[in-house]
């Protein structure tokens, strides 16, 4: 674990001064074959988020808080290391202006346009992600637990979004797709 935080917190140096800004098509978000065109903020009353997230990717384990700050017009992202270091932030607002700085391979605006894509597929309404699909559809079913695919043209599965637990703010929230799986649990919600 320290041996972790030490690489992440010389990540962090390394790009510190490093900040990427893109606004050239960046509102639409290539996923196998398709796109999701990124909604510009956040639909109900403006809210703070603060989730604990397991990233895995193959054998690796990261694990980071995540605050989330979701208006009208824009959402804020940052996520920080356990002892509350700030490791990155992802910006995005209604002008169509993604704004990423911190640690790999966060500070990718890419990478970044995908993980904020990812979130919008797990959260938003689905009135509102239809129309935003190409050449994509996402599915919805309330089992034991209430579940979401993202289906490629060909009928594959692009990402699966599983909430189990209890109502929120406990809600735990798993994402996978082929390259990682994200395992998000909300800690605390407040209303702005």
């Amino acid at each position: 674990m320290f041996r972790l935080f030490g690489i992440l917190i010389f990540g962090l140096l390394l790009s510190a001064c490093q900040v990427l800004s893109s606004t050239a098509a960046k509102d639409s978000v290539p996923m196998a074959g398709g796109s999701y065109r990124l909604y510009p903020g956040w639909p109900g009353p403006d809210q703070q988020w603060l989730q604990h997230i397991q990233w895995r990717n193959g054998t690796k384990t990261h694990e980071f808080m995540l605050s989330a700050s979701l208006t009208e017009h824009s959402i804020l992202l940052v996520g920080m290391s356990p002892l509350g270091q700030e490791l990155w932030r992802l910006s995005y607002d209604e002008t169509g202006g993604l704004q990423t700085a911190g640690v790999e391979p966060f500070n990718d605006p890419e990478f970044a346009s995908r993980v904020l894509a990812e979130m919008q597929l797990a959260l938003l309404p689905m009135e509102l992600l239809e129309p935003r699909l190409t050449k994509l559809r996402m599915t919805e079913a309330l089992t034991s637990n209430y579940q979401r695919r993202l289906i490629d043209a060909e009928g594959g599965e692009v990402l699966s979004i599983i909430w189990k637990g209890e109502p929120e703010p406990q809600r735990l929230i798993e994402l996978t797709q082929a390259h990682y799986q994200l395992i998000i649990t909300t800690l605390e919600v407040e209303m702005l």
